[in-house]
């Protein structure tokens, strides 16, 4: 029987799945931080953040 680490069972498989969460988690943060960069500078930025802070408070106000 293999080792058990919070309760998963610690197969050659499921070290190469959660290997593999690892890298495509990695992907996904440098990603989005590269278009938050993106969309949080210069005049893009200030549109985006218009847009946004109005969607939030549609929201708001469709809450209430």
């Amino acid at each position: 029987m293999a080792q058990k680490i919070m309760g998963i069972e610690m197969s050659g498989k499921n070290i190469v799945i959660a290997i593999a969460f690892m890298i495509v988690t990695y992907l996904a943060i440098r990603i989005v931080g590269m278009f938050a960069v993106l969309l949080t500078t210069g005049f893009l930025g200030f549109v985006v953040s218009a847009v946004v802070g109005f969607l939030l408070f549609v929201a708001y106000k469709r809450g209430r």
